[in-house]
């Protein structure tokens, strides 16, 4: 029986892809566009150290029983696989970077349904830092405070809204619960991100890192 595999990460799951290949499996691996197109137009070719030979044996996917694809994220539909897998393990290396809320440590009023999902996130999160953290694959959370952006625009309109006032008024109060009395920037999100990700992070695993202006008012 064979199975349509999505692998997500080309770049380190190319070596997992020519094993699925090689049982016959249909393959799809998510990249960005330039690769996608490089790889449904040439395939891809891993080099296999083997014991015994002097030089690693060359093994192209269109040599293969399996058939090979590639597309970006937007792309794709994940309920068209029949298996979902991460191409990090076989790579031994791996950020994984989830994007959730500071409500994960002190609930934020009006925000029920927001604040259980975002709590089971991390909850999640946790257990599979410890599952994976074996493989050099790191799983760790941002939790945005105030970030300047359309959604953050909205809860100020809708508060304002709620409350008959004006939204000139409630940006005013949540300005005063902010330390630094500003709100952040996406380009301050994005810098832990790019950190996170990168090689200078790799002993941080499992933990959840405000970028709130010292809002939140727990340790």
């Amino acid at each position: 029986m064979t199975y349509d595999v999505l692998i997500l990460g080309a770049s380190y799951g190319s070596l997992f892809a020519t094993k699925l290949l090689m049982a016959g499996h249909r393959v799809s691996m998510v990249c960005t566009k330039p690769t996608a197109d490089l790889i449904n137009r040439e395939g891809t070719i891993v080099r296999f150290p083997i014991k015994g030979r002097p030089a690693p044996l060359d093994i192209a996917s269109n040599s293969l029983p399996g058939t090979l694809s590639a597309a970006t994220p937007a792309d794709v539909d994940p309920g068209a696989f029949d298996l979902i897998v991460l191409g990090m393990q076989e790579a031994q290396y791996g950020r994984i970077i989830n994007i959730i809320s500071t409500s994960i440590r002190i609930p934020i009023t009006n925000l029920a349904v927001s604040g259980t999902v975002r709590g089971a996130v991390a909850m999640w999160s946790k257990i599979l830092a410890n599952e994976v953290g074996r493989y050099n694959i790191t799983v760790n959370n941002i939790l945005p405070g105030n970030i300047q952006t359309q959604r953050l625009q909205s809860l100020i309109e809708g508060n304002a809204k709620r409350r008959n006032v004006s939204a000139d008024v409630i940006e005013k109060e949540m300005l005063d619960e902010i330390p630094m009395k500003r709100f952040g920037d996406t380009t301050e999100l994005a810098a832990l991100a790019a950190f996170l990700a990168s090689p200078a992070a790799s002993y941080i695993n499992g933990v959840s890192i405000a970028v709130d202006g010292g809002k939140t008012g727990s340790l």
